[in-house]
């Protein structure tokens, strides 16, 4: 916001944000930042609603350093999985997704939740970054991989409950050797196909191979033994997909969950598409190609969300 306020009546959506921010333990000056108002001004009208002013030496507790925000967003998206679109990002967090809790000497400072993506995939980031109403950055990040540099983009989300409502779901800290699927009281039955999709697009692949003799293909996902063969009890249940295998490579830690019949790719593409919210253009793209070329029947009126614009 770079509008001036001057000679601006104050509104009184205006000062209840004053309150709320306030309240939050932000200071005048940082307030001021915000609504582009005058400390002074901000002071008067909190006086006003009867909030009493904190003096210089009053410092913020840990508690309220911790749950203070320096981005705006709705830190209870995921208090309950209600939506297609929340059971999709929940999946998509299961695969991608990284929290975890700040220390300081003796105590958890706050909760942090991060997301790395390539750079190909900014635009999803963008996705995630609007389902939750934030305006925090998309920023880039180097990854140094096999010698080589490659551009990613990362979002950072900096709360306590933010984070405690994604864990209370099954996305834990540590996850990727103990991850388990979520509680049927967590995420209802009829949000499976969305999660299994968010999943699929954040750690799973599909390949299509034409070749001049033959062709073939391959839906893959990895994981925990426990949280793929939940999958694949679903996906034979729900799917009526029946062959999905799982295996423990040889040396691996990570369990593989594989289907390979062009009848269960018909299957498993209308059940994870089954409504319309968030995809990985590139992934969805594969499967058409490959429906396509099966002359499968499949849902053409699937629509992707993306971003159409870009951080400066």
């Amino acid at each position: 916001m770079n509008r001036s306020t001057r000679g601006v009546p104050v509104s009184q959506s205006e000062i209840s944000e004053m309150i709320k921010l306030y309240g939050m333990g932000l200071k005048l000056k940082e307030i001021s930042k915000i609504l582009h108002r005058k400390p002074q001004t901000i002071s008067t009208h909190l006086k006003e609603n009867g909030v009493k002013i904190r003096n210089n030496t009053h410092y913020r507790t840990s508690k309220e350093l911790a749950t203070s925000k320096k981005y705006t967003f709705d830190e209870n998206y995921f208090k309950i999985i209600d939506t297609y679109e929340k059971a999709y990002w929940l999946g998509f967090i299961y695969a991608d997704g990284c929290v975890y809790f700040r220390k300081g000497a003796e105590t958890t400072k706050g909760g942090v939740f991060e997301m790395t993506l390539k750079e190909e995939d900014f635009y999803h980031l963008c996705n995630f970054r609007g389902s939750i109403l934030g305006d925090m950055p998309v920023k880039l990040k180097k990854v140094k991989l096999n010698g080589k540099i490659f551009n990613s983009y990362r979002i950072i989300v900096s709360s306590v409950v933010f984070v405690e409502n994604l864990i209370d779901k099954g996305c834990i800290p540590n996850k990727s050797l103990i991850l388990k699927f979520p509680k049927k009281d967590k995420l209802p039955e009829k949000f499976y196909g969305s999660f299994i999709r968010g999943y699929f697009d954040g750690d799973g692949h599909v390949g299509f191979y034409k070749h001049k003799r033959n062709k073939c293909f391959s839906i893959t996902m990895l994981g925990t033994y426990d949280f793929l063969s939940e999958i694949k009890r679903i996906l034979e249940k729900n799917a009526e997909i029946d062959r999905v295998a799982l295996r423990l490579p040889k040396g691996e830690k990570a369990w593989v969950l594989s289907i390979y019949k062009t009848d269960s790719l018909n299957k498993y593409f209308n059940f994870v598409y089954d409504e319309r919210s968030y995809i990985l253009g590139r992934k969805y793209d594969k499967f058409i190609e490959a429906l396509s070329y099966y002359k499968k029947d499949y849902k053409r009126s699937r629509i992707a969300n993306l971003a159409t614009l870009l951080d400066d």
